[in-house]
């Protein structure tokens, strides 16, 4: 710790422009957001506090600087619109405690992304900075990929024995206790991998990003982790192929879903049902957990056709009329039609706050793709934040609610590691490679 200290404070930028104790904590910001990946297999909803202490560290570096603390307004407008109209859903919502409660909660997350987000982004890394976050990105999810694989081998009984987990009987309710840190590593693999590249070049990205692959697909009971990386994988590779316009097809795709998820009610009144009785037909075994997302899908799309316009409020999916009845399914032994959310992002937002909602919800997909086609630098930064945004909306249409606060915390520190890569001084680090432009045709960013 004291070394990293003073190999910070000698590297830290010395101009008029920056306080002396800010240049310390700017610097510090540029690595502690990667300490995630660890921090999720110990405690995971310890994020959402770690990202206040984080967002406090902001706050200090911007008022140690001259000038205006103040973060840009306009990328925040579709989020504030968000919140306003969660607000108001408080009026016509099944519990409006309970939505002004969530509601209180989204504003404090706002707050301090906005703070931590704005610090990060007055550009302050320097090569000692991404040197530790290097170190801290490779052994932490080193340490975090082999907590995951000794927890698997040991039956569950190594974070039991760390006393992380509560002990059970059957093993198989004891194994899914590292989900929350594979959906994690998922969702940091394309910085981690980024910031790697740049230090140590292709060969070394690659092998780390297999490895990674690997010990999740082996040992990880998270299927929205295997997916959100077979993903960003196939997103990653398409915008180092076609960069810009894989980029422009991502904002489409991510928006479409977001409209035509709900239309699926057009085809079939039960749509996912229906795809579970074709694949039964096809001699397909689904996991539990896929067919009890069927079943719960189809159930929130019958609450959003009741209350098509307004939604039924925010934080209300665990108290919509019919979720606590039994699934008629003879595998599933009393699960619910909907036990606590919709584990699905786009569906909770419908069926919640309604077409309004899910505006404002598209419209920040729209600005987060938007601002990676914008501002990085070149391919691969592009194609490593568009792995890792590609992960967390994956994960966010397959499992967690998305005002969870550790979730929310996870995109926030994830976001704060991506700006602190879209930094100059960031694209010219480690390897001084040139990218080749794509070829996009007339209109394309000549950066690239």
């Amino acid at each position: 710790a004291a070394s990293m200290r003073n190999e910070l404070a000698r590297s830290v930028p010395t101009d008029a422009a920056h306080g002396g104790r800010g240049r310390h904590l700017a610097a510090l910001l540029i690595v502690l957001p990667l300490l995630a990946v660890p921090l999720s297999v110990i405690a995971y909803h310890g994020l959402a506090p770690f990202a206040v202490l984080l967002a406090l560290l902001g706050l200090a570096v911007l008022l140690d600087r001259r000038g205006s603390v103040w973060p840009p307004l306009v990328p925040l407008l579709p989020f504030a619109g968000l919140l306003a109209w969660g607000a108001l859903s408080a009026f016509w919502s099944l519990d409006p405690e309970v939505s002004l409660q969530r509601w209180l909660k989204l504003v404090g997350h706002f707050l301090l992304g906005a703070v931590l987000l704005a610090a990060v982004g007055r550009r302050f890394a320097t090569d000692a900075a991404r040197a530790w976050a290097t170190r801290v990105a490779l052994w932490g999810g080193a340490g975090a990929l082999a907590v995951l694989a000794v927890h698997a081998l040991s039956g569950g009984a190594f974070l039991i024995a760390l006393g992380l987990t509560t002990p059970h009987p059957d093993a198989a309710s004891v194994l899914p206790a590292t989900n929350p840190a594979a959906t994690v590593i998922a969702v940091f693999c394309g910085p981690v991998g980024l910031l790697v590249y740049r230090r140590y070049g292709a060969v070394t990205a690659i092998a780390a990003f297999t490895l990674t692959a690997v010990v999740v697909a082996t040992f990880s009971q998270s299927l929205a982790a295997k997916v959100a990386l077979a993903a960003a994988l196939a997103v990653g590779g398409l915008v180092l192929w076609r960069s810009r316009a894989a980029l422009r097809g991502l904002a489409v795709a991510v928006v479409a879903l977001v409209f035509l998820l709900p239309a699926l009610r057009l085809v079939d009144p039960a749509p996912f049902s229906l795809l579970r009785t074709a694949a039964a037909s096809q001699g397909v075994t689904l996991p539990g957990s896929v067919i009890q997302r069927t079943y719960m899908y189809d159930f929130v799309l019958a609450r959003i056709a009741e209350r098509p316009l307004l939604g039924w409020g925010l934080e209300t999916s665990s108290v919509l009329p019919g979720g606590q009845e039994r699934v008629p399914h003879p595998t599933l032994d009393d699960h619910e039609f909907l036990p606590s959310h919709p584990h699905n992002s786009v569906l909770e937002v419908w069926v919640e706050l309604g077409p309004v909602g899910a505006l404002g919800y598209a419209a920040v997909l729209w600005l987060v793709v938007g601002a990676i086609r914008r501002h990085a630098a070149d391919r691969a930064t592009a194609a490593a934040l568009a792995a890792a945004t590609t992960a967390y909306i994956t994960i966010g249409l397959l499992s967690y609610s998305i005002w969870s606060s550790w979730w929310i915390a996870t995109g926030i520190l994830a976001a704060a590691t991506a700006i602190g890569m879209l930094n100059p001084p960031l694209m010219h680090a480690g390897t001084q490679r040139e990218e080749p432009r794509p070829d996009d045709g007339p209109d394309q960013d000549r950066r690239w």
